[in-house]
């Protein structure tokens, strides 16, 4: 445990309304919203309407709400009890206060004063009479009235500022849950919408994706899967041996010396030939309509609309006409 540090402060020894000092009676004292320290006098004289000013009793509550029996004074508003003002008060009445505004309300008498002669120090030291400690009472009494009235309009603020913070908080609370839901409504309507992110294409044309698809982006700026069509030409030729056979039938093709051909006829090579059964096409250079036609695994070529007939031959055979 530390040791606190000496303080070397001194404690207020005046009065903060009239600056007597005095070093065993000063009150703490709410007045007019500020907490002072006060002497007894200056505490009877700043709450005149809390008190009789004749026999010094303290009003509860203070001023007195009904003044039924009960004298005020023209000019300090205090009340006096009839009892103790007398049968004819005179009109305008007028308190002792009033009438002896100099007047000290704590006064202590000196040992000398009371009869204390027993020796020096008892001679020049201050005596509490009857009439002092009144007055000193009432004066502790207004005190304590103001501190109390003090606390409890404190209680209140507080109780009120707690009220406020907690209406806050909430208010604060349900905010941040409402932004919660709109952040989450957010993405779900995002995920409803695009289910998959797209990627954009670039700058100098379509973007591909994955089997031909193309990403076209329309003139009101939808976005649009357009799927290019493959031509079944390009695709590999497969025998029944599940060989890929296109390119040796081609070369064979190519190969075969065309004789016998009328004139006018270039002698060219056969393009063009599809290993279905039955299909027929077109040569390149074919300038009179003759067609190679394939049936059952034999070759032919029509002239003119002339087929010839052939006899069977082996599967991939050509015949020239």
């Amino acid at each position: 445990m530390t040791k606190q540090p000496f303080s070397t402060v001194n404690p207020i020894t005046t009065c903060g309304n009239c600056s007597v000092e005095e070093r065993w009676f000063l009150h703490n004292v709410r007045h007019r919203g500020i907490f002072r320290r006060l002497c007894t006098n200056c505490v009877l004289r700043l709450h005149t309407q809390s008190f009789c000013p004749t026999c010094y009793f303290v009003y509860n509550p203070n001023p007195p709400p009904s003044q039924n029996g009960l004298v005020s004074c023209v000019k300090c508003y205090s009340y006096s009890h009839n009892s103790c003002v007398g049968p004819n008060p005179p009109h305008p009445y007028l308190c002792p206060l009033c009438v002896n505004p100099n007047i000290l309300l704590f006064n202590l008498k000196k040992g000398k004063d009371v009869g204390l002669d027993s020796n020096e120090g008892a001679r020049n030291s201050r005596v509490v009479d009857m009439k002092a400690a009144k007055v000193l009472l009432t004066a502790a009494e207004i005190a304590a009235g103001t501190v109390n009235k003090a606390a409890l309009a404190a209680r209140v603020e507080a109780e009120r500022r707690a009220k406020e913070a907690a209406f806050t908080r909430k208010r604060a609370r349900e905010a941040l849950e409402h932004v919660a839901y709109l952040t989450a409504r957010d993405k779900m309507k995002k995920k409803d919408v695009l289910p998959l992110p797209l990627p954009l294409p670039p700058s100098n044309g379509p973007a591909l994706v994955g089997g031909g698809n193309v990403i076209n982006r329309g003139g009101d700026g939808c976005l649009s899967m357009v799927v290019a069509a493959v031509p079944l030409e390009e695709q590999n030729v497969v025998n029944a041996d599940r060989l890929d056979g296109s390119s040796e039938v081609l070369e064979a093709l190519n190969a075969v010396d065309l004789k016998g051909l009328p004139a006018g006829r270039s002698n060219g090579s056969v393009m063009d030939v599809e290993m279905n059964g039955g299909g027929a096409t077109r040569a390149e250079d074919d300038k009179s309509g003759e067609l190679v036609r394939e049936n059952n695994g034999q070759t032919e070529m029509v002239n003119d609309g002339k087929v010839a007939e052939k006899d069977g031959k082996p599967n991939g055979s050509i015949q020239q006409l």
